[in-house]
């Protein structure tokens, strides 16, 4: 197989004593942190990567303050999950085999999650986590890569907490949200797990009942309720559920159901009426609306004077309704409809315009007014006449 890290040989060479080094501890007549010390400052400058000591590594991720730097576990799967260092949410320790490599598709799997990110491998001595922080910086890593030196064996010697072993988290609560939905509309759904281990928590959701993992979350510290948004696509009843997954994979069992109905919504409000009208006269309107699965609906009307006409129904869809409003103040009104189906799915707004005119023409008072200003004028004028 193709070498898909390009490195020089003097490179190659100088990793492998590395890892000697590492695994068979220092060298005789000095102390394991005069070792440290007289290496602490060669990989920085010649091969792009900082050293670290276990303490630096607990300063780091014990306060977010300093920024978010996140623990990688290098080790095999056995390694990680008999033990690993115990740090605290954001900062938890993730595991990716990265000193053993056996593709540019695992590679890039890295890269796409983590590449920005501040990271600090380590693995048992040291050895491995040299190794894969080389691995990154030949591969253009956008972020600061710090080794651990020492591994978690001298994690262990300071002191520094781990957890040992695994227990499964809990089962999430049943998911809670809107019981019906409209198709093609997105709608938030809540869950909250716990950790006996107080490890963060990713969800998987399985939208559709069928026990298969539509989507998977971030990770969560336990304990936290989370919200994840889903729309469907299709109209049907779905027994929506989620599981929980602590860091080291294990899973919980699924939680409770919950069942969805999901809806295609009626269709906008037709309206027929008309777009002029006389103030305090009643203005009659038609309206009607046609619902895909034959279900009755009811009406909202918002009638733009501060007035509305609240939810009226139900009646059988496509059906012709007359519905009536008298307006009392000379205007042009913005006027509103929606139709919602027995499900309580709404349709979207249909908007019209009436105007009640600002001078509204009245032949026969009009009339009236002219006659009488034709006999005044006449009047006047007789008045005026010589005797």
């Amino acid at each position: 197989m193709q070498d898909i890290y390009p490195t020089k040989s003097i490179k190659i060479v100088f990793l492998i004593l590395i890892s000697i080094s590492f695994i068979i501890g220092p060298a005789s007549g000095n102390s394991y942190s005069n070792y440290l010390d007289q290496n602490q400052q060669t990989t920085a400058s010649k091969l792009g990567y900082i050293d670290v000591t276990v303490q630096e590594v607990w300063n780091m991720c014990s306060d977010t303050a300093n920024g978010i730097t996140l623990p990688i576990d290098v080790r095999t799967n056995p390694e990680w999950l008999e033990s690993r260092i115990n740090t605290s949410y954001p900062e938890f320790p993730r595991h990716f085999i990265l000193s053993s490599l056996q593709s540019e598709h695992e590679l890039q799997t890295f890269l796409n999650k983590y590449n920005g990110t501040d990271i600090i491998v380590y693995c048992k001595s040291g050895g491995r986590s040299a190794i894969a922080a080389q691995i990154l910086i030949d591969n253009n890593f956008n972020g600061t890569v710090y080794n651990m030196l020492g591994g978690i064996t001298a994690w262990i010697d300071a002191g520094l907490p781990i957890k040992v072993g695994n227990i499964q988290p809990d089962q999430p609560s049943k998911p809670a949200g809107t019981t019906v939905c409209s198709i093609g509309k997105p709608y938030t759904f809540e869950t909250r797990g716990t950790d006996i281990d107080t490890d963060a928590l990713r969800y998987g959701w399985d939208w559709n009942g069928d026990h298969n993992i539509d989507y998977w979350t971030e990770y969560f510290e336990s304990g936290k309720t989370i919200e994840s948004t889903y729309s469907w696509t299709n109209p049907g009843e779905y027994n929506i559920s989620v599981i929980a997954e602590d860091i080291v994979g294990d899973q919980s069992i699924y939680s409770s159901s919950l069942l969805i109905k999901v809806s295609t919504p009626p269709s906008n409000p037709t309206v027929n009426g008309p777009s002029k009208g006389k103030i305090n006269e009643e203005q009659v309107f038609t309206i009607s609306s046609s619902d895909a699965d034959g279900d009755n609906v009811f009406y909202y009307i918002d009638w733009g004077d501060d007035t509305t006409t609240d939810w009226i129904g139900p009646y059988q869809e496509s059906t012709l309704i007359d519905i009536s409003h008298i307006w009392t103040e000379k205007a042009t009104y913005a006027v509103r409809a929606k139709t919602k189906d027995i499900n309580e799915i709404e349709s979207d707004w249909t908007e019209f315009e009436i105007a009640m005119p600002k001078m509204p023409f009245d032949q026969k008072s009009a009339f009236k007014n002219i006659l009488s200003m034709l006999n005044m004028i006449l009047a006047e004028f007789h008045s005026n006449l010589p005797t």
